[in-house]
Protein backbone atom coordinates (compact mmCIF):
# COMPACT_ATOMS: atom_id res chain seq x y z
CA UNK A 1 0.00 0.00 0.00
CA UNK A 2 0.80 3.40 -0.84
CA UNK A 3 0.90 4.73 3.09
CA UNK A 4 2.47 1.40 4.23
CA UNK A 5 5.70 2.12 1.73
CA UNK A 6 6.11 5.79 2.52
CA UNK A 7 5.99 4.96 6.55
CA UNK A 8 8.78 2.20 5.47
CA UNK A 9 10.88 4.28 4.00
CA UNK A 10 10.53 7.29 6.74
CA UNK A 11 11.61 4.79 9.59
CA UNK A 12 7.82 5.26 10.68
CA UNK A 13 6.50 1.44 9.92
CA UNK A 14 5.44 0.35 13.09
CA UNK A 15 3.55 3.30 13.97
CA UNK A 16 2.15 4.72 11.36
CA UNK A 17 -2.11 3.96 9.89
CA UNK A 18 -4.45 6.00 8.53
CA UNK A 19 -6.05 6.00 12.10
CA UNK A 20 -2.99 7.47 13.77
CA UNK A 21 -2.49 10.25 10.72
CA UNK A 22 -6.35 11.14 11.51
CA UNK A 23 -5.46 11.17 14.95
CA UNK A 24 -2.28 12.77 14.82
CA UNK A 25 -4.09 15.58 12.18
CA UNK A 26 -7.03 16.54 14.85
CA UNK A 27 -4.61 16.53 17.48
CA UNK A 28 -1.69 19.04 16.16
CA UNK A 29 -4.98 21.08 14.71
CA UNK A 30 -6.70 21.66 18.73
CA UNK A 31 -2.58 22.32 20.20
CA UNK A 32 -2.17 25.11 17.23
CA UNK A 33 -6.03 26.48 18.01
CA UNK A 34 -8.84 25.18 16.15
CA UNK A 35 -11.88 24.82 18.56
CA UNK A 36 -13.16 21.06 19.40
CA UNK A 37 -16.44 21.95 17.57
CA UNK A 38 -14.86 22.07 14.16
CA UNK A 39 -12.93 19.33 14.98
CA UNK A 40 -16.22 17.08 15.03
CA UNK A 41 -16.96 18.19 12.04
CA UNK A 42 -14.26 17.84 9.88
CA UNK A 43 -13.78 14.11 11.54
CA UNK A 44 -17.38 13.63 11.27
CA UNK A 45 -18.21 12.81 14.44
CA UNK A 46 -22.15 13.11 15.61
CA UNK A 47 -21.48 13.63 19.10
CA UNK A 48 -18.42 16.34 20.53
CA UNK A 49 -18.14 13.85 23.34
CA UNK A 50 -16.73 11.25 20.95
CA UNK A 51 -14.11 14.22 19.20
CA UNK A 52 -13.21 14.91 23.06
CA UNK A 53 -11.87 10.64 23.15
CA UNK A 54 -10.34 10.71 20.07
CA UNK A 55 -8.03 13.44 20.75
CA UNK A 56 -5.47 13.94 23.02
CA UNK A 57 -4.01 17.62 23.88
CA UNK A 58 -0.98 17.22 25.84
CA UNK A 59 -0.42 18.28 29.19
CA UNK A 60 2.51 20.99 28.50
CA UNK A 61 0.00 22.51 26.58
CA UNK A 62 -2.64 22.63 28.87
CA UNK A 63 -0.72 24.49 31.34
CA UNK A 64 0.25 26.88 28.48
CA UNK A 65 -3.42 27.61 28.01
CA UNK A 66 -3.40 28.23 31.70
CA UNK A 67 -0.70 30.21 32.05
CA UNK A 68 -2.07 32.63 29.27
CA UNK A 69 -6.16 32.62 30.41
CA UNK A 70 -5.75 32.39 34.16
CA UNK A 71 -5.32 35.77 35.65
CA UNK A 72 -3.89 34.43 38.73
CA UNK A 73 -1.96 31.89 37.04
CA UNK A 74 2.24 32.24 37.36
CA UNK A 75 4.16 32.16 34.21
CA UNK A 76 6.62 29.69 35.73
CA UNK A 77 3.71 27.30 35.98
CA UNK A 78 4.17 26.66 32.21
CA UNK A 79 7.65 25.14 32.64
CA UNK A 80 6.22 22.61 35.32
CA UNK A 81 7.14 19.22 35.29
CA UNK A 82 4.18 17.24 34.85
CA UNK A 83 5.21 13.52 34.90
CA UNK A 84 5.59 13.06 38.43
CA UNK A 85 2.10 12.80 40.59
CA UNK A 86 1.88 14.50 43.50
CA UNK A 87 4.41 16.93 42.62
CA UNK A 88 3.70 20.91 42.48
CA UNK A 89 3.72 23.99 40.42
CA UNK A 90 5.47 27.09 41.55
CA UNK A 91 2.04 28.61 41.56
CA UNK A 92 1.94 26.23 44.17
CA UNK A 93 -0.95 24.09 41.62
CA UNK A 94 -0.25 20.21 41.85
CA UNK A 95 1.85 19.17 38.77
CA UNK A 96 -0.94 17.77 36.58
CA UNK A 97 -0.48 13.68 35.73
CA UNK A 98 -3.64 13.62 33.14
CA UNK A 99 -5.76 11.25 35.91
CA UNK A 100 -8.22 13.43 35.51
CA UNK A 101 -8.75 12.35 32.31
CA UNK A 102 -8.53 8.58 32.80
CA UNK A 103 -12.85 8.45 31.68
CA UNK A 104 -12.50 9.81 28.64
Amino acid sequence: MILEGHARAAGLADVVSPHVLRHSCATHMLEHGADVRSVQELLGHATISTTQRYTRVRDEHLWRVYAASHPRANSASTSTSTSGSGSSSSAGWPAWDGSSRAGR
